[in-house]
């Protein structure tokens, strides 16, 4: 599952790839940096060869079409990494911060320090409504992708943590459903395999998820000829995201 956190600039700000294996009750995630400076395909009749993997889905929305972003994502996932995407989940960040609020907000511990030019969340627990937690998320100033990475992983365990405290099955359907109908979400998967994933989550023991972020050892830095400051993965990548998916040994 190609799951994408979308900014108001059609960049796709989040990548996750997560596998479910509801047989094993065992769910495997990594994410894919935003800034990871790869060779893209898709868009060669536009000059397009090389770019950052987040721009992929604004091209797609660009030159064919609104819905055709994520599809781009997971096609140029696949040219890089390997990994065959059966479905993809797009949601805007504008859009992620009700949902959270629908919830009942969650609560987030961090032991390290998040700041920008506006906002500051020392270490320690926080009471997160939705426009808290999607800010949270988005930091980014004084620190790198990948620890933006983990913060984001922060708020997911806690909405998991929310959702297997006792929300009511008729509270998660009604939000599943208006989450569904909301005209910004993009999606192949119906309300029945939401619904799946929601059940899931139930059971899934923590110790089988497993959530492997890419080690900063594996890219480095690069200035581009226009002068944008990406990331260059290096050649292990591809191995690292197909272990971490549990797609190889």
């Amino acid at each position: 599952l190609l799951v994408l956190g979308i900014d108001k600039h059609a960049q796709a700000d989040g990548i996750r790839l997560i596998r479910v294996d509801f047989q094993n009750a065992t769910v495997h995630m990594t994410s894919i940096p935003r800034d990871f400076y790869v060779p893209i395909v898709g868009f060669e009749p536009f000059g397009i060869n090389y770019g950052r993997i987040n721009a992929t889905f604004g091209y797609g929305e660009y030159f064919f079409g609104n819905g055709a972003g994520a599809e781009a994502v997971a096609k140029n996932i696949t040219y890089n990494y390997g990994v065959e995407i059966d479905d993809q989940f797009v949601l805007y960040y504008d859009e992620i911060g009700k949902y959270i609020d629908a919830v009942g907000g969650v609560t987030v511990t961090t032991d390290k320090r998040a700041q920008d030019f506006w906002y500051n969340f020392p270490p320690g627990t926080y009471e997160m409504d939705g426009d808290t937690a999607v800010v949270f998320m988005r930091i980014r100033a004084f620190d790198t992708d990948i620890q933006r990475i983990n913060r984001q992983t922060l708020v997911l365990r806690a909405i998991l943590e929310k959702v297997r405290a006792g929300l009511s099955p008729k509270m998660i359907y009604e939000i599943l459903s208006a989450l569904m109908k909301d005209k910004t979400t993009q999606t192949d998967l119906g309300l029945t395999d939401m619904y799946s994933f929601y059940c899931l989550s139930r059971i899934v023991k923590n110790s089988d998820i497993h959530i492997s972020p890419i080690p900063d050892t594996l890219f480095h830095p690069y200035t581009t000829e226009t002068g944008a400051q990406v990331l260059i993965p290096h050649a292990e990548v591809v191995e690292f995201v197909q272990q971490s998916l549990g797609l190889i040994d």
